[in-house]
């Protein structure tokens, strides 16, 4: 018997593609930025489709800048959005159970942080300092070269630009050309 499920996907967006290339750089040491900016590509324009494969009604976009520098403010629209009740505890989320199958290091450390645990990434240290809350990791921002930005530009400053951030923008509506 097959069961209807009530679903809503969202997607992160923001000026990801230098950030995860930046964070792939750390974890593939071996890999050019060329290549990884390639595999970044590749795998947005495949996300972007499954994405659109949804109805629009179903569909609803978080701003990575505006998650991390305004979380509560941000939750707020999205519950909104989704017509369901914010609670507070949403912004802690470290504090409830989960299931995590995958998922990026700063997301898995803070849970590993709040029960005690180890995390064992390659940037502890980056880690080890943050605090339980949610914040943004612009590292790429001072660990990526001016070669490196170029590179990253040429193979992929495209397809990264739909998620530029405008901070004056106040609605959680998509970028403009994602």
């Amino acid at each position: 018997m097959a069961m209807a499920i009530d679903a809503t996907i969202s997607d992160l967006y923001g000026p990801r593609g230098r950030a995860v290339v930046n964070s792939y750089r750390r974890k593939y040491t071996d890999r050019s930025v060329e290549k990884l900016a390639t595999e970044w590509a590749d795998s947005t324009v495949k996300m972007e489709q499954f994405y659109h494969s949804f109805p629009e009604s179903d569909r609803a976009l978080v701003s990575y800048e505006r998650l991390t520098t305004n979380p509560a403010a941000t939750v707020r629209a999205l519950c909104e959005q989704l017509e369901m009740p914010f609670e507070d505890g949403m912004l802690e989320y470290w504090r409830h159970e989960h299931h995590l199958l995958y998922g990026n290091a700063g997301t898995r450390s803070l849970i590993q942080k709040y029960r005690g645990q180890a995390t064992g990434y390659a940037d502890h240290a980056f880690y080890a300092e943050t605090g339980l809350d949610i914040q943004p990791d612009f590292r790429w921002r001072q660990e990526l070269d001016a070669q490196q930005l170029a590179e990253f530009e040429r193979v992929a400053g495209e397809r990264n630009r739909p998620y530029a951030f405008d901070e004056d923008m106040a609605d959680l509506g998509e970028p403009e050309s994602a």
